[in-house]
């Protein structure tokens, strides 16, 4: 919450016109409420009673703004109901209502002040009641996780794979569920719920019938993955990948890593551990021993000379046989085709196979290869495996691909870290270059990355560079916080500054005309839509 209100979309939000306004009035009504104890005429109080009807009428002016946008606004994202929150709202709402009524007057000024100042203070009145409720809260956390625990404990014969990172964990417990589905009844943890209660609650639903679970664990402070590990005991892990989202919230790097790992504590002896190791920080965590290591990736062969020789040194390469001392299974080859699908070569135990599947980007690979890996951990036969990668779904939002009417649409609106971003930037450039597809044009909408504290402006700089370095040709820039940032490194690279498109909300109908009449020059183009403000520009899916 303290990151959050540290971006200046926070604070535009909370400090807009209307609560300036509230200030104000708060302001003129104690100044003219302490001139009125040395001087008071009728014309002052005749004052009063103008200044707060003004007030009055702008506040109904409110009212009205704000009922149009809900009306007119769409794919408004409601709250979950569930009955901490009923019961925290109904809380706050009956205690400003008790507030305003008890302090009422006879005075219609005063009363208009007394009103004001009980807005303002709702943030506090908020706090308040999240602060009396929170033992209560913790009492009722801690009795839903004893209660999965036991319930877990129950269950003899369930395997549970804790998928744990810093990005590609949704993406990659689909893909796991997909394929562990061949052989084993699969549940898994629904959606991106990955809190400590969505896993209990989740725990407490599974039966004798389930062979696997799969769970995701959320991290956003030390000791949320001890708190699920407790009770889901896991047997077997992935862990899909690190950088530096949640910086702001974990303060630095170690931090990172050590709240990523806080499951392997809990895996018994000769568990498998697959980690990327594809993901340098990756390589950092420190396994316990008696675990089964599987270390899983790719190795590009698309990279510069320069690069491509540094990442082979880092990964001792042999020159004879071309395979890894690194990685126990890996990707390499990997290539996109005029189909819209990837072929890549798997390598493992020495052997070589080539595959191809519908998932796009080299993140997704890696995603891809983890659950490749673990899979056949657990015994699936590569042969159904290499029937079903060519048939996977996507997670909703995590590079789902259709075509338009008149244009290629990449959804990624789900996507939001620094990795994910830059994969999808090069999956863009790449269907681009690619001469069987014939695609004229590049676009790519692209939203803020939050969470990165100290490193955020250096991030963005680093998101402007690619853009500019992979040759997309308009870039929408959505971020509230960081866009400056990004448009001006896309400046200092050389990039037309005129192909770089604003957004705010006033303006969301004239990007889409402007988009439209670009796509209609440019039929056939690519569009890629990052985060979540893209969302507002997302044609439905197309076949």
């Amino acid at each position: 919450m303290w990151d959050y209100f540290s971006l200046n979309e926070s604070k535009n939000i909370v400090f807009d016109k209307w609560t300036r306004l509230r200030i104000l009035y708060i302001s003129v009504f104690l100044a003219l409420s302490i001139l009125a104890n040395f001087y008071w005429e009728n014309w002052l109080t005749n004052f009063f009673y103008f200044i707060s009807s003004i007030y009055l009428f702008l506040t109904f002016i409110e009212v009205l703004e704000f009922a149009a946008k809900i009306l007119t606004q769409k794919n408004i994202l409601k709250p979950g109901i569930s009955a901490k929150m009923l019961l925290h709202s109904g809380l706050t709402i009956t205690s400003t209502v008790v507030l305003v009524v008890t302090f009422l007057t006879n005075n219609f000024s005063l009363n208009i002040f007394l009103v004001t100042l009980t807005i303002l203070l709702i943030p506090i009145i908020i706090g308040y009641w999240l602060l009396v409720m929170f033992p209560f809260d913790y009492s009722f956390k801690n009795k839903l996780f004893l209660r999965a625990k036991n319930h877990r404990l129950l269950l003899k014969k369930l395997k549970v794979i804790a998928v744990s990172g810093a990005y590609g964990k949704t993406s990659t417990k689909e893909i796991l569920e997909q394929i562990l589905a061949l052989k084993y009844s699969v549940e898994k943890t629904l959606k991106n719920q990955n809190s400590n209660v969505s896993c209990a609650r989740k725990t407490l639903k599974l039966d004798e019938k389930t062979n696997i679970f799969i769970c995701e664990l959320g991290s956003y402070k030390i000791g949320d993955g001890n708190e699920i590990a407790d009770f889901i005991q896991p047997n077997c892990s992935i862990i899909t990948g690190l950088n530096f989202q949640h910086y702001s919230l974990f303060g630095s790097k170690e931090n990172i890593i050590a709240a990523e790992s806080e499951s392997l504590k809990f895996l018994p002896k000769k568990s498998p551990v697959a980690i990327n190791w594809s993901s340098q920080m990756c390589r950092e965590i420190k396994v316990p021993e008696g675990l089964e290591l599987i270390k899983y990736g790719i190795i590009r062969n698309d990279l510069p000379k320069k690069v491509l020789e540094l990442n082979q040194k880092s990964t001792k390469i042999s020159k004879k046989s071309k395979i890894t001392n690194e990685f126990d299974i890996y990707a390499t080859n990997i290539k996109l085709t005029s189909k819209l699908t990837t072929e890549f070569d798997l390598i493992y135990d020495g052997k070589s196979e080539k595959l191809e599947t519908n998932l796009l980007s080299f993140g997704n690979i890696e995603n891809l290869v983890g659950a490749i890996a673990l899979a056949m951990n657990l015994k699936v036969p590569l042969t159904k495996i290499k029937a079903k990668i060519l048939d996977l779904k996507p997670a909703h939002g995590a590079l789902e691909i259709s075509k338009q009417d008149k244009f290629y649409q990449i959804d990624d609106s789900y996507n939001a870290n620094f990795d994910g971003i830059k994969n999808a930037i090069e999956l863009l450039s790449e269907i681009k270059k690619n001469k069987d597809l014939n695609i004229p044009k590049s676009v790519v909408f692209i939203d803020d990355i939050l969470e990165l504290g100290q490193k955020s402006v250096e991030i963005h700089q680093q998101l402007g560079k690619i853009i500019a370095y992979k040759k997309i040709d308009i870039v929408v820039l959505l971020g509230r916080n960081f866009s400056k940032n990004i448009y001006q490194t896309l400046s200092q690279e050389g990039f037309d500054i005129n192909k770089v498109w604003f957004w705010d909300s006033r303006n969301t109908n004239e990007i889409k005309q402007n988009l439209n009449t670009f796509l209609d020059k440019y039929p056939d183009s690519v569009v890629l839509y990052e985060g979540y403000q893209s969302r507002k520009f997302i044609e439905p899916h197309g076949d």
